[in-house]
């Protein structure tokens, strides 16, 4: 950057005003400034005709500074859209409390991108024409052509027309393209203004496949703005750019001058090395001399629909399908039209061989042609070892030449020019018969050794083009992207000739969502709207009852009545291909992926059937899958983000699929996970929806590196535009932000005091994973870095450890430390031994551990906390693992130095055995239910009924469970009230304690109360039964939804009661269901954690007025609609966001008629607290391999015991110092011996 000027408009400056005080110029101003910067490129002389120079490893050109990288990623050159901000600006009408987006990230970050991709108008102006070639009629509908209100055409007429029909309709004028622009044929709702925008540049992403040759000819400038979206307000007036991700940057002259002929010129450079790039070559009279692979390199036909969770993605994609209705793919796009002939030319000077293959391969060609003919010998020697005198009065002199000759250049030269040697071959034997009469034998010859050589050559070719074929994956690691887009093509199109045509989109869901599509798909879709439509459930399961009369278990009724909507669950063969290309929208899951990838890729059949041979193992002979053999017409993944991992089964067998267009949909295009991370999520993502520029097929991965990654992880903000371009070409997204009348939900955050058991558990293992970070840190002779738990190899153990932290947060189980007798009995013996402590300090370590063993607590000497585990310093002493840390020599108590080799050797070795509350309580319910059966009495006399002794002896004798006979149900003894059926012994469940006397009326159970050591649950529970009783009565969701008027205060009021607990740890999620479903009984919680019962739950949750609470888990926390739910708990603090915003969406959504108000449990003073501290600070690291542990690992650093409040912590220090020393002391008196075996 040379110079920079600021010009600053002095009559623009405002003052800011307050209701309190009013603040000077001086003090306090607002100012708008104009930015005038001016800078050079190296622009050469010689325009290069290479659009990628960077690319060329002998170039030697030098890479632009991070300043002028920056500049060309975030300059525009649209000068109509300056002139339009600057008319705005100079309006009076303007307002400048508009907020605006930060230009310059405060970091780089994935969602700092999608912050400045995000919002309902980025993709299009509000003057936006889709087409340039509508009819410009003044007024069409006061001219006769249409001489119908308005209102008729969009609800009477356009929903009933064929999608074809709507189109053209639309086409007519475009008033009518505007004013139709909301109309779906066959849905039964009305779209939001986001749904409408996000429809419409889908349309336009779909409708025509664009290559780089439309991206450069400068004549096809209006048809890229037709089929992309509006070029000025998101690529800045260079699509090249956004397409390729900033390879390209375009300048344009503001106005024409003298040496343009009245058009502004415009210069487009590289935008790594900064050469000029001549684009006279790009115009529609030298598009056919473009080289072969910016004629195939093709941008995605579709991309990736990111609209935030809730914001109706499902019928957005539902309209798209039904606008297309009738749409069949077409055939001639994915057609090769290069052939062999170009393929093998460019296979041979390619980098990829090298002078020792290609010359040995000419030597042998000429060999073979020499063999081909008996009277090949004329054709050898040269000329002038023959009687020729004439020759050269027949034969220019310089065009003379033999197969001797041609030997010889080709052992002199490189051979990379294949034409000229094919050239020579044939001279020689044109020479010779235009030299010699027909009837000459050397004339007859030369025929045939030019019939032989058109076959050998041809052979030959064919052969070479083969073996580039079967190297292509060798020859992706090299940079001929033209080789490779061309073997690429002509791999399509032979795999395209099997493949069955089509007009059907095949929507791949994860398994739980597949009941949820059906649902949106037999709620939104009106399958009258055309002819008999009908849904095929294909399945082997026949126990569930049909949602609508349409779905049908039956596939040849279903052909009959006219085919619609295939739902496949995975659990049943596919039919064939020609059966699923009738269908118009085939929905599948993903297991279906998983497992017909084990039966190949149709490459690997059509190969093996050339062969003759089975493939994919010698014991399988399987045909590929019935998905692999339809040419789709669309191609849609809900949660998409899961297409942007490494490589695995499902998304390999995605590549596999051939689609026309490709799209994916998720409301989290990457989670809250490291940038670098990130960032290679969004490169498998744009690999999925195949865009060609950065495909890793054709080896494009280094171009990728060089303009993103490598910048990205210097932290260059150049990358950072280069990817928001090529993002805005390829995403669309719509925040809640977009939707005024959509209520926002209520946040709040509850810190909760752990109860003394859970701080008990919780303090020991905050002990374990200091005591293994002091220890392995310290610097001893010997090293203990292999067992840290801050040692990447060791990250599986870590993450254990610090999700043991966080579920002992929620008090689902207790710890019992274990020690064998040989590492007690080692530990005493040290003492004793090797530090020469005396016995009063030998028996304090020794209660220490039997304290230990038996769930009891030790004093700190130092600072009075009571443990399960303390550190063994060689002086005796027994300390916290927060009064000593990896710098400590000496005793925090006495000051005696000690030695760090030694200190470690002295800890007991303490294992841990986890007790889950659940089943202790479990054995404490039986005990105490036997002991209420053992000594209660059949009645109030001291007499005893002897016949009603004798029925209670037979009761509980009958202890065995049976299986009920036909037409027996449960009995329940009211006596004994334990909720277990008298026959088979198993507990009710379905019970109800929703009454004054909290008991169930069928199987006679009261209702149990939450133990006050239970904190959350016992939160939790008192706060549901608050809100269950300022809920009072109950309305359907329903109701409130489709009578409830919106924004209402009292409407919001009369919402029943509907919660939701969420935990994304099963121990967690067990614990508190046990605990809601004691309190409430079943009737009242719905469970949605196990697949078999989903969707009964999930009914019984929605329509049961009942039903107030609902578990759910992480797998539930994408995909459903919950809008009427009223409250979320999240038991467990969450560091990755995106689940916590998925979370929340399955609630706040639309559709909702009141906010739902989300609250955030935290245990106080533990781990969850440096969680949510960290959410809110947003850190972020640096390098890839820091990033992957860093958040595990400073969570563990930062991990502390759960003390006393201060206050009484200081009062208490010396007292429970003093009681600890007191009790040594009553145990040196009474020491409790333990003997240790050999």
């Amino acid at each position: 950057m040379d110079t920079a000027q600021i010009i600053f408009h002095a009559n623009d400056i405002t003052a800011e005003f307050d209701n309190e005080k009013k603040y000077t110029t001086s003090e306090y101003m607002k100012m708008r400034a104009s930015f005038l910067i001016t800078f050079s490129f190296p622009i050469q002389d010689n325009e290069s005709t290479v659009l990628y120079p960077k690319q060329q490893k002998s170039s030697g050109r030098k890479v632009l500074s991070t300043a002028l990288q920056l500049i060309g990623s975030i300059i525009r050159c649209d000068w109509d859209n300056l002139d339009i901000k600057m008319k705005k600006l100079q309006s009076s009408k303007r307002d400048d409390r508009t907020a605006t987006k930060r230009f310059f990230p405060l970091e780089l970050t994935v969602e700092n991108l999608y912050d400045q991709i995000s919002g309902a108008s980025q993709h299009f102006r509000s003057d936006y024409e889709p087409n340039q070639k509508l009819v410009n009629s003044t007024n069409l509908w006061n001219s006769g052509i249409l001489g119908i209100p308005e209102e008729i055409v969009r609800i009477s007429i356009a929903p009933y027309l064929k999608a074809r029909s709507l189109h053209s309709l639309r086409l007519t004028n475009r008033r009518m393209y505007k004013f139709l622009q909301s109309v779906v044929p066959g849905l039964k709702l009305k779209l939001f203004h986001h749904q409408i925008r996000s429809l419409e540049w889908m349309e336009i992403r779909e409708r025509r496949c664009i290559t780089e040759e439309d991206l450069l000819c400068s004549n096809n400038s209006s048809i890229v703005g037709t089929m992309l979206h509006d070029g000025e307000s998101v690529c800045g007036g260079d699509y090249h750019r956004s397409v390729t991700g900033g390879a390209t940057v375009k300048l344009c002259t503001r106005r024409p001058n003298s040496l343009s002929n009245g058009v502004a010129k415009s210069y487009r450079f590289d935008a790594l090395s900064g050469s000029s790039i001549n684009t006279t070559q790009f115009t529609s009279a030298h598009s056919k001399h473009l080289p072969s692979h910016l004629r195939s390199t093709k941008a995605a036909r579709g991309g990736l629909l990111c609209d935030e969770p809730g914001l109706g993605k499902t019928v957005t994609v539902l309209s798209l399908i039904l606008r297309s209705l009738g749409l069949s793919v077409d055939a001639t796009e994915d057609s090769s039209t290069i052939d062999d002939e170009a393929i093998f030319h460019s296979y041979w000077e390619s980098e990829y061989l090298t002078i020792h293959v290609r010359r040995p391969a000419i030597l042998k060609l000429v060999t073979r042609l020499l063999n081909s003919d008996s009277e090949s010998g004329y054709f050898i020697p040269p000329i002038g070892t023959f009687d020729c005198q004439d020759y050269f009065d027949v034969i220019e002199k310089g065009k003379e030449i033999c197969l001797q000759d041609i030997r010889i250049n080709a052992n002199k030269g490189d051979c990379k020019d294949f034409r000229a040697f094919e050239a020579d071959i044939y001279r020689v034997f044109e020479n010779a018969m235009t030299y010699n009469p027909s009837d000459n034998d050397v004339h007859r010859a030369a025929q045939r050794m030019v019939n032989n050589a058109k076959v050998i050559l041809a052979t030959f070719k064919s052969e070479q083009v083969n073996t580039a074929m079967k190297a292509l994956s060798r020859i992706r690691l090299s940079e001929s992207y033209a080789l490779i887009n061309m073997l690429e093509a002509k791999k399509r199109a032979e795999l395209h000739d099997p493949l069955v045509a089509s007009s059907s989109t095949l929507l791949v869901v994860p398994n739980p969502l597949l009941n949820h599509w059906e649902e949106q798909i037999i709620r939104h879709i009106n399958f009258q709207y055309s002819a008999k439509r009908s849904i095929y459930y294909h399945t082997k399961k026949r126990n569930f009852e049909l949602s609508n009369p349409a779905v049908s278990f039956d596939l040849e009724q279903t052909l009959n009545q006219g085919p619609f909507v295939f739902i496949d669950d995975g659990t049943k063969a596919l039919p064939p291909a020609s059966t699923l290309s009738r269908f118009s929208i085939v929905l599948t899951a993903y297991n279906r992926f998983t497992a017909e990838w084990k039966q190949g890729s149709l490459e690997n059949e059509l190969r093996a059937t050339r062969k003759g041979v089975t493939y994919w193992g010698d014991d399988l002979s399987e045909e590929a899958s019935p998905l692999l053999k339809v040419h789709w017409l669309r191609l849609i993944v809900d949660e998409g983000h899961t297409m942007g991992k490494n490589p695995n089964n499902t998304i390999q067998f995605c590549s596999w699929i051939t689609a026309q267009r490709r799209w994916g949909m998720t409301g989290t295009p990457t989670n809250q996970i490291a940038s670098q991370t990130g960032l290679r999520n969004l490169f498998f993502l744009q690999n999925f929806v195949k865009h060609n520029f950065f495909s890793r097929e054709l080896g494009k991965e280094k171009l990728w590196n060089s303009l993103i990654n490598n910048g990205w992880k210097d932290d260059h903000l150049a990358s950072f535009y280069r990817l928001k371009h090529l993002l805005s070409f390829l995403m669309v997204r719509h925040t809640k932000d977009d939707l005024v009348e959509l209520p926002p939900p209520i946040y709040l955050t509850t810190s909760i005091n752990l109860s003394q058991s859970e701080k008990k558990t919780y303090n020991t293992l905050v002990s374990s994973v200091r005591t293994n970070i002091i220890t392995t840190s310290m610097e001893g002779k010997t090293s203990g870095w292999q067992d840290s738990l801050l040692n990447p190899r060791n990250s599986k153990y870590a993450n254990e450890a610090l999700i043991n932290l966080r579920i002992s947060c929620c008090g689902s189980y207790q710890i019992l430390p274990s020690i064998t007798n040989i590492h007690w009995s080692e530990t005493l013996e040290m003492l004793r031994d090797i530090h020469k402590v005396n016995d009063t300090s030998i028996n304090l370590v020794n209660n220490f551990i039997y304290r230990c063993t038996n769930g009891e607590l030790s004093g700190c000497q130092q600072c009075g906390i009571q443990l399960q585990t303390l550190f063994v310093i060689p002086c005796g002493h027994l300390v916290c693992p927060e009064c000593i840390d990896s710098e400590t020599t000496s005793c925090p108590v006495c000051e005696t130095p000690f030695d760090a080799d030694d200190f470690q050797r002295l800890q007991p070795g303490i294992d841990f055995q986890f007790c889950p509350n659940l089943e202790e309580e479990k054995k404490d319910r039986e005990s105490k239910r036997s002991l209420s059966r053992a000594f209660s009495s059949p009645n109030n006399n001291a007499e005893v009924n002897l016949e009603e002794e004798e029925e209670r002896e037979v009761d509980e004798s009958h202890t065995r469970s049976r299986r009920h006979k036909k037409g027996e149900e449960c009995e329940y003894s009211r006596e004994y009230s334990d909720g277990k059926c008298k026959i088979c012994r198993e507990e009710h469940f379905d019970c109800n304690f929703d009454n004054a006397e909290q008991r169930c009326y069928t199987c006679f159970k009261y209702a149990e109360e939450v133990p006050e050591y239970a904190s959350k649950a016992k939160y939790v529970v008192d706060k549901l039964i608050e809100l269950r009783s300022s809920f009072q009565g109950s309305v359907s969701p329903a109701a409130v939804r489709f009578f409830g008027k919106r924004g209402d205060p009292k409407s919001m009021n009369r919402r029943p009661l509907k919660a939701i607990v969420f935990s994304q740890f099963r121990p967690i999620y067990e614990y508190f269901g046990n605990r809601l479903i004691r309190k409430f009984g079943g009737t009242c919680v719905a469970d949605y954690a196990f697949g078999g019962t989903r969707s009964q739950e999930l009914s019984k949750f929605i329509h049961d007025p009942q039903c107030f609470v609902m578990l759910l888990s992480k797998q539930g926390s994408l995909g459903l609609d919950l809008s009427f739910v009223t409250h979320l708990f999240f038991l467990d603090t969450i560091y990755d966001k995106a689940l916590e915003s998925q979370v929340v969406a399955r609630a706040y959504r639309m559709g909702a008629s009141g906010p739902v108000y989300v609250e955030q449990l935290t245990a106080a003073a533990s781990i969850e607290e440096v969680i949510q501290q960290m959410n809110e600070a947003r850190q972020s690291h640096n390098s890839d391999q820091t990033e992957k542990h860093a958040k595990m690992h400073f969570l563990l650093k930062r991990s502390q015991l759960v003390r006393q409040p201060q206050v009484q912590m200081n009062a208490r220090r010396k007292r429970n110092a003093q009681d600890c020393v007191d009790d040594d002391d009553k145990n040196s008196r009474q020491p409790r011996t333990v003997r240790f075996k050999d």
